[in-house]
């Protein structure tokens, strides 16, 4: 959460304000290596599952009078991309139940600048909201054999929650001046997920007694 206030009072005044927030970061889950190979023992599912959740508010605010003039401005920003990968690879797995691979996020964002300007002679007020959600999701299964007796469930999920979680902007802008005035606010939303699933790779199989499911979802 970011918040930003700026905020003047003069015979002419100006007043800024800027609240920025840039995640990135990684979540990953990774198998590698032999799985249930061993005579003396079996293994009965298996899941790798990279799960990924984040809720950001950025609010930034700009008040000003002035006698004169008044010019305020706010501008609030916000910009989220990760990278969550769920993965199988280099692996030979053979179990009797099931096999999940799922890389999921769960991201609501919201961008508000608000801006206000009062005068007793020109006033100008401007505001800005940008969110942007781009989250990289990956599921695969690359370069292994993988035997279940159950099913295998390969997904990749952004926003399936049913929840409302989205990326959401909101521009206010206000001015009052006996002379002059004069407001703008612009509000930018943007998602746009890359959501991939795939079995790839040299020498890649994949068997399953149930059910094969290799799936992407995305509610931008």
């Amino acid at each position: 959460e970011a918040w930003a206030v700026g905020a003047s009072f003069s015979g002419v005044g100006f007043g800024f304000s800027v609240a920025v927030v840039d995640s990135s970061g990684e979540t990953r889950a990774r198998l590698e290596g032999d799985v249930g190979q061993n005579a003396s023992y079996t293994v009965k599912n298996v899941e790798v599952i990279a799960d990924a959740t984040a809720g950001i508010e950025v609010e930034a605010w700009g008040i000003g009078f002035g006698n004169f003039a008044s010019i305020n401005g706010a501008v609030a920003w916000w910009v989220i991309d990760p990278l969550i990968e769920a993965a199988i690879e280099g692996a030979d797995i053979d179990v009797t139940g099931n096999i999940t691979v799922m890389a999921r996020s769960s991201e609501d964002v919201h961008s508000r600048g608000v801006a206000a300007s009062v005068s007793l002679g020109a006033a100008l007020g401007g505001s800005l909201a940008w969110a942007q959600l781009n989250p990289t999701i990956h599921a695969r299964i690359k370069d292994s054999e993988v035997d279940a007796d159950g099913n295998i469930l390969l997904l990749g999920m952004h926003n399936m929650g049913g929840d409302g979680k989205k990326a959401k902007a909101d521009g206010i802008a206000g001015s009052g001046g006996l002379l002059l005035g004069a407001a703008g606010a612009i509000s930018i939303a943007k998602s746009e997920a890359d959501v991939t699933t795939e079995i790839s790779g040299t020498g890649a199989t994949v068997a399953a007694s149930g059910n094969l499911a290799v799936t992407a979802q995305t509610n931008d």
